[in-house]
């Protein structure tokens, strides 16, 4: 099933292997390099993205007006992108969002497989942390 996906994330180079992974799957991507851009290009879509890849930095307000903005969508399932040391931190400022983390740095397969996990529309929403620690990815081939 094909899904629209907006990718939120200053750093080029997790914009574009994104947008590439995700097209190659079948999906229409839409990057932005930023959250005041995002919130500008999401209150001009005619309909809500069914996924959200967010970069979401502490220490940045405009990243949680989109986390708000989004989660305004019943059907667009929000997914987080944050260091693990950041990851405190922001559950904190949005303690009554229901969040997906896909924490950073990650493979490919699994920012993949979030995308063709069901919707919140698809059954109950609930909490995922993916990602690995990099001493565990060194050994891994």
């Amino acid at each position: 099933m094909s899904r629209r996906v907006l990718v939120i994330d200053s750093s080029r180079v997790i914009r574009t292997l994104l947008q590439i992974h995700l097209q190659q799957a079948g999906h229409g991507v839409l990057v932005c390099s930023g959250s005041q851009e995002a919130l500008q290009l999401l209150r001009t879509m005619p309909e809500a993205p069914d996924l959200v890849f967010l970069a979401v930095h502490p220490s940045l307000k405009e990243d949680y007006e989109v986390v708000r903005s989004v989660s305004k969508s019943a059907h667009t399932q929000l997914i987080v992108m944050a260091l693990p040391e950041d990851q405190a931190h922001i559950d904190r400022h949005l303690r009554e969002t229901p969040l997906t983390y896909l924490l950073k740095p990650f493979h490919i397969q699994e920012a993949l497989s979030l995308v063709v996990a069901p919707l919140p529309g698809d059954r109950k929403a609930h909490s995922l942390t993916f990602g690995t620690r990099p001493a565990e990815r060194e050994g891994s081939g």
